[in-house]
């Protein structure tokens, strides 16, 4: 045929660039969406700015030194950047290059085609009235958030929109962090209200590519967990930067009560990046329950996986999104504070595990037989 005659569409240019338009941090404080719980006074936002109108946001992820940010920092990034595109009646384009990223494979991308993105390796881009591709748009109908470098609280001063949009206190957040010290956030209705809002923004906007997914759905298969009662849980070893590391010894009272309430139907699924405690779990479930625990021989290390320049970097980020796939989907959802696990609650079906999961770090949590946790 002669589908080459076709133009290429234009490549994504590096930055942005006049005639495109940088949208600043202060119109970030003043445009995004505020949830009611989080604001002591609701004051109706103004209006957009004209020069906004019919744009489309072009977001980037964070460009930090490699190295610097789990994979659902990332995910966590383009919420918020969907989320501010959405309230101020825009549309938006996702494109990562491979800037300092840790999860850009070469092998993957030095196709001799100009920049690829990066995004795509793992989500299927959405074309929807909201959502469309970066390639080939003119330059004078993009937004991109102002970029800065961020150090410490200098956000607020420097011009670094992106960040601000992702720090700041009315942010979607996976756990407190930047404008939101834990005592002003981080109680369970808090993570509550985080959830919904970011069960919603999943289920919207994002789709695991199909061949990721199928890793998950066929684990889930082969490991007979297919139609049996379902416990996850994750435990953060290694480097947890936040909070205090939980180990293994605080889920076994918790793993024996689900298995003996649900019988032959009872199954556990354990996610951790820390090989020591897998192996000490193996051997508890291996003397205590046979067959009944199952987990995936992923990316570990005694080290933060993505720290670590071995091993391929696509494969680094399939694995872990896996892990919160199949977290995802259990019955109920055991974990302490972290991005990985927190991210299982917002791809749960329908957000289910919002009120079936039980965080060790979380003060005022409710008790576990309050939310349908075996009583035995």
């Amino acid at each position: 045929g002669n589908s080459s005659k076709m133009p290429r569409p234009a490549p994504v240019p590096w930055s942005c660039v006049p005639p495109c338009t940088w949208v600043t941090t202060k119109e970030v404080l003043q445009h995004s969406y505020h949830p009611p719980f989080l604001s002591d006074v609701q004051t109706k936002l103004p209006d957009p700015p004209a020069t906004w109108q019919g744009k489309t946001l072009r977001i980037r992820g964070p460009r930090q030194r490699k190295g610097e940010s789990g994979f659902f920092v990332y995910v966590v990034w383009a919420l918020n950047a969907i989320e501010f595109a959405l309230h101020n009646g825009l549309t938006y384009c996702i494109f990562l290059d491979g800037t300092n990223n840790p999860y850009w494979s070469d092998a993957r991308h030095l196709s001799g085609t100009g920049m690829s993105n990066l995004w795509q390796d793992f989500f299927v881009i959405p074309t929807s009235s909201e959502s469309r591709r970066c390639e080939g748009l003119q330059e004078s109908q993009v937004l991109e958030l102002s970029e800065g470098h961020f150090s410490g609280r200098r956000h607020k001063t420097e011009e670094a929109a992106g960040w601000t949009l992702y720090l700041q206190r009315s942010a979607l957040k996976a756990f407190p962090a930047g404008d939101c010290p834990p005592s002003a956030c981080g109680s369970y209705e808090w993570y509550r209200q985080m959830r919904m809002r970011g069960v919603r923004l999943v289920e919207n906007h994002l789709r695991v590519q199909p061949e990721i997914a199928r890793i998950a759905d066929d684990f889930w298969v082969e490991w007979g967990l297919r139609g049996n009662r379902v416990l996850a849980a994750h435990c953060r070893g290694t480097d947890k930067i936040w909070g205090v590391k939980i180990g293994p010894s605080k889920y076994y009272p918790l793993f024996t009560k689900w298995l003996r309430a649900h019988g032959g139907r009872g199954r556990v699924f354990v996610a951790t990046d820390d090989p020591g405690w897998m192996s000490e779990i193996a051997d508890w479930g291996a003397k205590n329950f046979p067959g009944k625990i199952v987990w995936r021989n992923a990316t570990r290390s005694t080290k933060n996986a993505f720290l670590s320049n071995s091993g391929d970097p696509y494969v680094k980020a399939v694995d872990v999104i896996v892990d919160v796939l199949l977290l995802s989907r259990a019955d109920f959802l055991l974990k302490s504070t972290t991005n990985v696990a927190e991210m299982a609650i917002y791809f749960s079906p329908n957000g289910a595990l919002v009120n079936h999961s039980y965080d060790f770090e979380i003060k005022d949590h409710p008790k576990l037989a309050d939310i349908g946790f075996p009583r035995l």
